[in-house]
């Protein structure tokens, strides 16, 4: 108990290096969040974009209205071809390939997936609005050829006022909300990094570590000790981004709505890499200048590579590849699924998986480190 206090008290007195990287993240969501709602009305505000990529998977086609439809998107955007698994169309609508996939089964239900969106599936759910209300109108009243007319009447450019509903207000709070977790991998790792290294640093002191060998608590007790320290300090930081998540998005949407819960299980797995990396990296460090490095190189160069700062699909090929060692990369995926609606078990346990893996492989060479080091002292 000693110990931790001692961290704490460590902590608090030197917490302005936390409390910069604080500031830093709030202006960082800030201009994310207030980016995000202008691309929505901008793109809210203008017309159908015909270069939008989409794909239109009709279970259905043998009924003439949804085959027309089917024709009816391609006339009017760009349609491509997506496996029909949910696998593919996950994969395909986070790297870009295509913006909307429209899904009509059997039955003729249509449901709809959609990833980073600024308006786009508002207006294209609008035109298939639009095409299904004209068609069964011609239809009751007994017009010929009801599939080809909608499409001469719908061609007259008729000017249609796009109002969101519930369902697009859901997805604007998912990705205001991704733009307030996605940035907070960076911040995360950087308080973790310069945090534990303080508490670290002391109990690593020859001074201290004089006092230790002639206690009769064992060196290997001190550093359980401090590394239980370690992670009370973890909760404490993501408690603290928690409230303020609650804060700027409502308690409501972040405790009681689904996607806000992923969000918050999203960021807590995340701690675990992030902690363990800032322990190695306490560890190795043999000054506070030397653990300032690393930790403006790590996580700022992870963030550069893993989607943070830059949206990966913008990055070379080779980038991506070299991003798939950083915990914020695997971090953000499971945000972008989220994000997405397409959070599930299946999707995310791989996601998750490697980031356990990681935060093992951190936390066990830094254990084999400080062994090390306590084995030399007693030579």
């Amino acid at each position: 108990m000693t110990v931790f206090k001692s961290f704490l008290k460590i902590l608090k007195k030197k917490s302005v290096g936390v409390l910069i990287y604080i500031i830093v993240f709030l202006i960082i969501t800030l201009v994310n969040i207030n980016s995000s709602d202008q691309n929505m009305n901008k793109a809210i505000g203008n017309k159908v974009n015909s270069k939008t990529r989409i794909s239109v998977q009709n279970d259905f086609s043998e009924n003439p209205t949804y085959s027309g439809l089917e024709k009816y998107l391609d006339d009017t955007f760009k349609t491509v071809k997506v496996k029909n698994d949910r696998k593919t169309i996950t994969e395909s609508l986070l790297n870009g390939y295509v913006h909307y996939v429209l899904r009509i089964d059997g039955k003729g239900n249509m449901s709809y997936y959609t990833y980073n969106d600024t308006g786009e599936a508002v207006m294209i759910n609008q035109k298939i609005r639009e095409y299904m209300k004209t068609n069964n109108i011609l239809k009751e009243f007994g017009i010929a050829k009801p599939v080809d007319k909608t499409k001469e009447i719908l061609a007259e450019n008729v000017g249609i006022s796009y109002v969101s509903h519930d369902s697009n207000a859901e997805k604007l709070m998912r990705d205001s909300m991704s733009s307030y977790y996605k940035p907070l991998a960076f911040i995360l790792m950087a308080i973790l990094m310069i945090g534990i290294y303080i508490g670290q640093s002391r109990f690593g002191e020859s001074e201290i570590v004089q006092r230790i060998n002639i206690s009769a608590t064992s060196p290997a007790k001190v550093n359980l000790r401090v590394f239980l320290g370690a992670i009370a300090f973890m909760l404490i930081i993501w408690l603290i981004f928690t409230v303020l998540s609650a804060y700027s998005f409502g308690v409501k949407n972040v405790l009681f709505v689904g996607f806000g819960r992923k969000f918050l299980l999203a960021s807590a797995l995340y701690m675990l890499p992030a902690g363990g990396i800032a322990f190695l990296m306490a560890v190795i460090s043999k000054s506070e200048a030397m653990n300032s490095v690393l930790t403006n190189i790590i996580s700022i160069g992870f963030a550069f590579i893993s989607g943070v700062f830059v949206p990966l699909n913008l990055l070379p090929g080779f980038v991506q590849k070299i991003a798939l060692i950083s915990p914020m990369y695997w971090y953000g995926k499971v945000c972008d699924l989220i994000s997405a609606d397409t959070f599930t078990i299946e999707t995310s346990a791989l996601f998750f998986g490697v980031q356990i893996f990681m935060m093992c492989i951190f936390v066990t060479a830094a254990i084999l480190l400080l062994r090390n080091r306590s084995t030399k002292k007693l030579a």
